[in-house]
């Protein structure tokens, strides 16, 4: 044992060992640092060379403090508000709703769609914030304001399911009156704008077979009150008195007796009444009795709805079926000139599989229509190049509806499913519920001429 230490203290202290142990040290330092200089350092977070905008600035928006109803875009103005190309983005909120960019113009305009808010959102103040993605800052911030694009005021499914809606007129004060009609009976109802007093305004009566089912009303002149002018797809025109509540049964009183049928009307600015049918378009003169020759548009079997317009003291016509908006000048003796097509809808692509149901017209002369069988949308509009576009972008208004009747001032009323999927106007049906959207818009209607008779 005393030999085995005493060789293992002479291996330790000779000087082999020592110089093995040497190199063994600096071997592993060696590997050591090696390690060290070979590990791969993360990416950099922060690019120095990372091109960053100015911080955005709102300086003004547009329209200027709210969007009423009817607004469909609204513009941002400011500096810095970014440029939307490829992989720069821009997020502008709206209420705590993100919008849909329609434009951006440089870095100082943005133009978005009118977004669908929560109801809680309307009304109120909200803010617009416009984020830059490669500014340091968040965002930039403007009080702003939407108005509500409209309400239910009438929902009469319940109470009408045996005699659904068929013709709608408004008066001065925008009370709603309804014509239901079913084989059996017929009635006139009013409502207050509200949509809560509902009153039957004629009683119930039988009436002949020929007048089942009332295919137009429009106010017009007569006798003192309120003159409600109907068609119902006869030869024959009528004048309904609805101007007080009536107990008893009152028949309509006849008007005048046409070469042809015809399931609509309108009244001009002389108290003139015009009506159409697949036969053609006619002029009653209530002054005289008289009433015209066919003044054209024989052959339009698919008629939807007539309208007189007057701008820069011209009168004009408006002539629809379901594919097609013409418009003819009333001469100063009541007949027509010309035949422009407005709207043609076998010349828009996307459009092939709609139809008009119903149109009408603003003060300033755009056409609004009622299109059925889109997926999203009801209402449309004529934009100033003739194309055809939903009125609201997003999905905002209600997509069931079949009649578009203007009421006072701004506000346009949209009725729901008084027509059957065919686009026939039905006296019982499961799409007759009867609801009405009253929509808020930015500008006044175009005047119901017959409407300035009512006293």
């Amino acid at each position: 044992m005393k030999n085995s230490n005493t060789l293992i203290h002479s291996v330790k202290t000779s000087g082999i060992y020592k110089i093995v142990l040497h190199c063994s040290l600096i071997f592993c330092t060696i590997i050591t640092l090696n390690s060290c200089v070979n590990f791969e350092e993360p990416g950099i977070i922060y690019e120095p060379s990372f091109q960053r905008t100015s911080n955005p600035t709102i300086t003004g928006v547009t329209p200027e403090g709210i969007a009423l109803g009817g607004v469909r875009e609204i513009t941002i103005s400011g500096q810095n508000l970014g440029v939307k190309n490829g992989s720069d983005t821009d997020w502008v909120y709206v209420g705590g709703r993100q919008a849909v960019i329609k434009e951006i113009i440089g870095d100082q305009t943005i133009v978005v769609y009118r977004p669908q808010l929560p109801n809680s959102n309307y009304d109120t103040k909200i803010y617009i914030s416009v984020t830059a993605p490669k500014a340091i800052d968040t965002s930039a911030n403007a009080e702003y304001m939407v108005e509500s694009p409209g309400e239910t005021v009438g929902d009469y499914g319940t109470a009408f399911s045996s005699y659904p809606i068929t013709a709608v007129d408004f008066d001065n004060d925008d009370n709603i009156y309804l014509i239901t009609a079913s084989t059996s009976s017929r009635s006139v109802w009013r409502n207050d704008p509200s949509g809560v007093s509902l009153t039957q305004m004629t009683g119930n009566f039988s009436p002949s077979s020929a007048f089942s089912i009332i295919t137009d009303a429009k106010f017009g002149p007569g006798q003192i009150g309120y003159n409600l002018y109907v068609a119902n797809g006869t030869t024959t025109i009528y004048r309904q008195r609805v101007d007080s509540v009536v107990t008893g049964t009152i028949r309509p009183e006849a008007v005048d007796t046409l070469p042809a049928a015809v399931s609509k009307l309108d009244v001009d600015e002389n108290g003139n009444v015009y009506t159409a049918g697949s036969e053609g378009v006619f002029m009653t003169n209530l002054s005289d009795g008289t009433t015209s020759q066919n003044l054209g548009y024989e052959g339009t079997p698919n008629l939807i709805g007539i309208r007189t317009y007057y701008e820069s003291n011209n009168g004009y016509l408006y002539i629809a079926d379901t594919l097609n908006i013409w418009r003819s000048q009333i001469n100063p003796d009541g007949s027509l000139s010309g035949k422009e097509s407005i709207v043609n809808l076998n010349s828009i692509p996307d459009l092939s599989s709609t139809y008009i149901s119903s149109f009408t017209i603003d003060e300033n002369g755009s056409i609004y229509l009622c299109l059925r069988n889109h997926p999203t949308h009801s209402i449309f509009f004529r934009e100033n190049d003739g194309s055809i576009t939903p009125y609201y972008y997003e999905n905002i208004l209600p997509n069931s509806v079949d009649l578009l009747v203007w009421g006072r001032d701004r506000y346009l009323y949209l009725i729901s499913s008084i027509l059957g999927p065919d686009g026939v106007r039905v006296t019982r049906s499961p799409y007759a519920s009867g609801r009405v959207f009253r929509m808020a818009l930015d500008k006044n209607g175009a005047p119901y001429q017959g409407r300035k008779f009512l006293q």
